[in-house]
């Protein structure tokens, strides 16, 4: 046996191991809080699940609206389409208060700025 392998199986590799310094700008803790999330476990599936199916809800509500797919993307839309990312997120994973929360506001937003009033 090699003397790197030797370190490994012994576990001498861990008197050499530096854990990664403290994040010292809001960006860099920013950064590192994401890579947990990217790294860790996730409640609404697998990343690349989760994305085919919002981008499938969103194909097909930009086909179904009135303008069709060559306008523009308006404010409404938007807010529209997020209710839509939160949808496709809730049927890959586990249902979530938040996720349910997030999709009543949008559709609630979606409604103000079309400017529909009670």
């Amino acid at each position: 046996m090699d003397e790197s392998a030797a370190r490994y199986y012994t576990g001498d590799w861990l008197a050499d191991y530096r854990a990664p310094p403290a994040p010292s700008t809001p960006a860099g803790e920013m950064l590192r809080a994401a890579a947990d999330i990217a790294e860790g476990q996730r409640a609404h599936g697998r990343a690349e699940r989760s994305f085919e199916a919002i981008a499938r809800l969103w194909t097909v509500y930009l086909r179904a609206r009135k303008e069709g797919v060559e306008e523009p993307v308006s404010a409404m839309d938007v807010a529209h389409m997020m209710a839509l990312l939160k949808m496709g997120r809730a049927i890959q994973g586990v249902p979530t208060w938040d996720t349910s929360l997030d999709m009543a506001g949008y559709c609630a937003l979606a409604g103000e700025v079309a400017g529909v009033v009670p």
